[in-house]
């Protein structure tokens, strides 16, 4: 499909295609890091982001009958953790979400959450607000539910899937809580009953990633269109979880960890491109888990708590993870600037990383031949751009060599350089 350059304006082109070396651009190599540990060792709890810090809530903190209240937050450009005020109750399997700043708590369990035995499901909701550090009653969920999944969209929450009674009693259900009216309805099910799916938002669809039914755990992965109320089939993960952290960084949805059907807790970390349609692997985590909490804040995703139940073994440890980025290189020697026209032209790579070059109109347009032409089927894969004034050191040129399976989107933005401003 030919594109053509747009004078002045911005214009995006996304590929479809995804690379098979996702990590390999030049930048530093993404990978997970171990951070400040949690207070204590944590399974089942909520866990949701407000104002830049990260929050656990309720949850088992050493056998799979110790259930706790306690509410821990963590601000990651500190490091540090602090103990906030209890929740009103005591349960695991609970589910979070936030809207406006405020974080709506949602169901749970008040027994054994991995066998669903000795206790009941919960049908309460609670919203907390993190800067009060109070508590307030909301309207009931329809029908109570443990290990359900909630994600927030406009100003409502879906919540997803779940446990009604029985480890096996799975349910198909979304229910749709408006935080403005302090109101419930119901959406369109999802095609199979499933607890611990995967949420995020992407693009105004809702994805639904993997989930189990108290015997098995799928690859399955669902689209769900909020403004159509239409589920769509999108391509299987490449290993089948429940339980897993699913979050959305740089364009790409990350499902990270879980549980497997066997009982096993899964370290991998799978990234998947909307715009393809495909699941791709991306660096592990360092230690395996299931029933943890997954936030991102500031570019990075961090991921807290969770543990084994296969023998029940649980953690404390938090990983933090950094995609791709250019290494560090000392300041330019400055090249006299070129008159005429030109064009800033920023690349996205799939693996989220961000280029900019300075590119005389020619040279993009010699860029949108080459790319138009592999588009077609036709051509290198790569293609050699002259970083210009980013020469460094003894070098008389520097170059970089662009892989089209590697690229997500571009942009390109012209300007011009009157002879007044050459130097």
């Amino acid at each position: 499909m030919k594109k053509t350059l747009l004078s002045i304006i911005s214009f995006f082109v996304f590929i479809f295609c995804f690379g098979t070396n996702t990590f390999a651009e030049g930048e530093a190599e993404a990978r997970w890091v171990l951070k400040n540990e949690a207070p204590t060792q944590i399974v089942g709890s909520a866990t949701a982001e407000a104002n830049g810090k990260i929050y656990l809530f309720g949850g088992v903190s050493s056998s799979s009958t110790d259930l706790i209240k306690t509410v821990y937050e963590y601000d990651p450009i500190n490091d540090s953790w602090i103990r906030k005020n209890d929740m009103p109750f005591t349960a695991t399997a609970t589910t979070a979400s936030t809207v406006d700043g405020k974080i709506y708590i949602f169901g749970g369990y008040t027994g054994n959450g991995y066998t669903m035995t000795g206790g009941i499901v919960l049908s309460s909701v609670y919203v907390y607000d993190p800067l009060l550090d109070t508590w307030e009653v909301k309207q009931n969920m329809p029908i109570g539910k443990a290990w359900a999944s909630s994600v927030t969209y406009e100003d409502k929450i879906y919540i997803i899937g779940g446990i009604i009674s029985s480890k096996t009693a799975t349910v198909a259900t979304v229910e749709v809580y408006n935080t403005k009216t302090n109101t419930w309805t119901t959406a369109a099910s999802m095609p199979s009953a499933l607890h611990g799916v995967g949420l995020t938002v992407f693009n105004d669809k809702i994805y639904a990633v993997g989930g189990g039914n108290g015997l098995t755990s799928y690859k399955n992965v669902r689209e769900y269109d909020p403004k159509t109320n239409i589920w769509t089939d999108k391509a299987n993960l490449l290993i089948a979880k429940d339980g897993s952290g699913t979050v959305v960084l740089n364009g790409l949805i990350y499902s990270i960890g879980g549980g497997a059907t066997s009982g096993q807790s899964l370290s991998d970390v799978e990234v998947y491109n909307p715009i393809k349609d495909m699941w791709e692997e991306a660096p592990s985590l360092n230690i395996a888990r299931t029933g943890f909490g997954t936030a991102v804040v500031n570019g990075k995703i961090y991921v807290v708590g969770g543990g084994v139940f296969n023998p029940f073994n649980l953690t404390k440890t938090v990983e933090e993870f950094t995609p791709a980025t250019v290494p560090t290189e000392p300041n330019p020697t400055p090249e006299p600037e070129p008159t005429g026209e030109r064009a800033i032209i920023s690349i996205t790579f799939t693996t989220g990383l961000e280029k900019e070059y300075d590119l005389s109109m020619d040279e993009v347009n010699a860029f949108l031949s080459w790319y138009d032409a592999k588009d077609s089927g036709s051509g290198p894969s790569k293609y050699a751009i002259d970083k210009h004034n980013n020469n460094k050191g003894p070098f008389s040129k520097r170059t970089d060599y662009v892989i089209f399976n590697n690229i997500l989107t571009f942009e390109v933005n012209e300007y011009e350089i009157t002879s007044s401003r050459a130097m």
